[in-house]
C-alpha cells in the first residue's frame, strides 16, 4: 500500500529489484487515484496502473516465468448484469426456506444478531439473511499459463483467490465455509499448466510505443479528476476552484461485436435436472454429474409475467409464496453419497397452468410449461451431457423420452437458434425412446421439445457440453450470444 511519502507502485518496484526480491505472495492495494472508483479515478487510470505492474513483472523473464498476476475488484458499482448471483436457499425471519441444499450452509447466514442498537437500517440486516454471493465483478488472471484472452465462466468469489493460494503455499484458510468450497472454484481452471508461453504478448495491431502512448493519455486524463486537499473525492473542481457535480454515466444496451465469441476455458460442470408431473404439482430432481458444486435457481415465470396473478400463492396448507425464486445447491459428484440429489415440488392447487424456469452455470436452462390437467399425457424427458460415445469423439446429449399416455405420441425436438434441422420421433403408448442428439456450434445447444397430444406442454433445454480436452483452452463462449436475428428481439429489450 502507498504512504503519504511514497506511492505503492514505487514500493512494489523497489521490492521487486531488492536483493530479497518478491515474496511468494504479494498483495498490492492501489491508491484511490488508480482504484477505478467513480469520482476519484477512471477505468483508464486503473488500466495504466495494471500496465505499470505488468511492465515491472515482465522486466525479468526468469521472474515472469514463475509468476501469476491476479487483478481483483471489490464491487461492480451498479453496472448492468443480467445474471442472478448464486446463493444459498433464501430464508425468511420466521424460518421459511425457499429451496434446498445437500451441502452444509453453516456460516452462510446471519445468525442471532441484534441490530436494534445499530444505526443501520434494520430491514437491510435481518437474521437468516444470506451473506451472498453478490453481483459479478471483473477478475483478470494473467500468467504464462493463461495466455490467449480466454473467458472463464466458472463461479468464483473472493475466497477463490485464497484457495488458489492454498495450492501454491500449502497453507489452509480455515474460515472458508463448506458451501463456498463446493460452489466456488479455486481458479485452477483458468490455467493450462502443460502449456506455457513466457513471451510477452502485444495485442494485434498495437505496437509497444502505442501502448505507452495510451498509458500516457490515461495519466493525463487524471488531471481532469483532481481534487482540493481536504475535500471529498467524489466531487471534482474546475480551474477556479469551484466544486463541480459528478457526471452520471448513461448506461444503455451492452455493445456486442459482430463476432461475439471468445476462446473459453473448459469448466467442471455437468448439470442435470429431471422433471415429473402430478395432478397439482411439478416435481424436480436436481443432480450434478460434474466435479464442481452447482446452484440451480428456479423461477415461477407465470406468477411474474401475468399481471392478474401478482398474488399467485400456493394452497393454504403450503407455507410457500409461489412468486419467490428458490435456490438449490447440489454437491459435486461423489461429495454427498447419502443424498446425491436434491428434490422438491411446486404445488399449484387451483392454478393448473405452470411456467417454471431453472437457471444453472454457464447458460444452463430448463424451462417447462404446461397444464397439470394434462399430467398423464405429458412426456417425461431426461437429458444427460455426454462427453463422448463409443466410436465417436463428438460430445452429445443423451435424451430419454417416456410416453406415459395411452396413445402414440409424436415428439418434436426443435433447435431454437443454432440451425439444426428438427427431429421428429413417434413413440408408442407406454414406450421409451433413447436418442443421441449431436450438438453444433462448439457444443452449445438450445432445444424445445413438444408433444402433439399436449397442446400446452413444452420443455426448453439449453447449455454447453464440456469436452474435457487434455489442454484447457478448447472451448468458445456462446456463438449466438447477443446476435439478434430479428428486429423484434431487439425492440423487446428497449420497449
Amino acid at each position: 500500500m502507498g504512504t503519504e511519502t511514497q506511492a505503492s507502485i514505487k514500493t512494489f518496484r523497489e521490492l521487486y529489484n531488492s536483493d530479497e526480491g518478491l515474496p511468494k505472495v504479494t498483495w498490492i492495494v492501489t491508491e484511490d487515484d488508480f482504484s477505478e472508483h467513480p469520482g476519484c479515478s477512471t477505468p483508464t487510470l486503473g488500466a495504466a496502473y495494471t500496465s505499470e505492474v505488468l511492465d515491472i513483472l515482465t522486466s525479468d523473464p526468469s521472474i515472469w516465468a514463475k509468476t501469476v498476476f491476479i487483478v481483483n475488484f471489490d464491487e461492480n458499482d451498479g453496472l448492468f448484469d443480467h445474471m442472478p448471483p448464486p446463493s444459498v436457499p433464501h430464508k425468511t425471519p420466521d424460518n421459511k426456506v425457499y429451496g434446498k441444499s445437500n451441502i452444509s450452509t453453516h456460516n452462510e447466514y446471519y445468525y442471532d444478531t441484534d441490530y436494534s442498537k445499530t444505526k443501520e437500517n434494520v430491514d437491510d440486516f435481518v437474521n437468516n439473511a444470506s451473506h451472498g454471493l453478490g453481483p459479478r465483478v471483473p477478475c483478470y488472471v494473467i500468467s504464462p499459463w493463461s495466455i490467449g484472452g480466454n473467458i472463464n465462466s466458472q463461479v468464483f468469489d473472493h475466497t477463490s483467490v485464497l484457495r488458489f493460494l492454498e495450492k501454491v503455499t500449502g497453507v489452509e484458510e480455515p474460515n472458508i465455509s463448506t458451501w463456498r468450497r463446493e460452489i466456488c472454484g479455486d481458479l485452477t481452471s483458468c490455467f493450462d499448466f502443460e502449456k506455457r508461453n513466457d513471451t510477452i504478448d502485444i495485442p494485434q495491431g498495437k505496437s509497444e510505443s502505442e501502448a505507452h502512448q495510451l498509458k500516457a493519455a490515461a495519466e493525463k486524463e487524471h488531471e481532469k479528476h483532481s481534487t482540493k486537499p481536504g475535500h471529498e473525492r467524489e466531487y471534482g473542481y474546475d480551474e477556479s476552484g469551484k466544486r463541480t457535480k459528478p457526471q452520471m454515466s448513461l448506461v444503455g444496451l451492452p455493445v456486442v461485436t459482430q463476432n461475439g465469441s471468445r476462446p473459453s476455458c473448459q469448466l467442471p460442470y455437468a448439470p442435470k435436472v429431471d422433471i415429473h408431473f402430478k395432478s397439482d404439482a411439478v416435481m424436480f430432481e436436481f443432480a450434478n454429474q460434474g466435479k464442481q458444486g452447482i446452484v440451480y435457481q428456479t423461477y415461477n415465470y407465470l406468477a411474474h409475467n401475468e399481471p392478474q396473478q401478482d398474488k399467485f400463492l400456493a394452497p393454504e396448507n403450503s407455507p410457500y409464496d409461489m412468486t419467490m425464486p428458490r435456490q438449490y445447491s447440489v454437491a459435486s459428484k461423489g461429495a454427498n453419497k447419502l443424498e446425491p440429489t436434491v428434490s422438491d415440488k411446486w404445488t399449484f392447487g387451483d392454478h393448473r397452468d405452470f411456467d417454471l424456469m431453472t437457471f444453472g452455470p454457464n447458460g444452463f436452462i430448463r424451462r417447462v410449461k404446461g397444464f397439470t390437467s394434462e399430467h398423464r399425457e405429458m412426456p417425461i424427458v431426461s437429458i444427460d451431457h455426454r462427453e463422448s460415445r463409443v466410436g465417436h469423439a463428438t460430445p452429445h446429449l443423451s435424451i430419454k423420452i417416456e410416453n406415459r399416455s395411452k396413445q402414440t405420441q409424436i415428439i418434436t425436438i426443435t433447435d431454437n437458434i443454432y440451425g439444426k434441422d428438427p427431429v421428429e420421433l413417434k413413440i408408442k403408448a407406454g414406450k421409451v425412446e433413447h436418442i443421441s442428439y449431436k450438438t453444433s456450434k462448439h457444443c452449445w445447444y438450445d432445444l424445445s421439445i413438444t408433444a402433439d397430444n399436449c397442446e400446452y406442454f413444452s420443455l426448453q433445454a439449453a447449455g454447453r457440453i464440456e469436452m474435457n480436452h487434455k489442454h484447457n483452452f478448447k472451448a468458445v463462449t456462446d456463438p449466438e450470444m447477443g446476435n439478434f436475428s430479428r428486429d423484434d428481439d431487439l425492440n423487446s429489450l428497449i420497449s
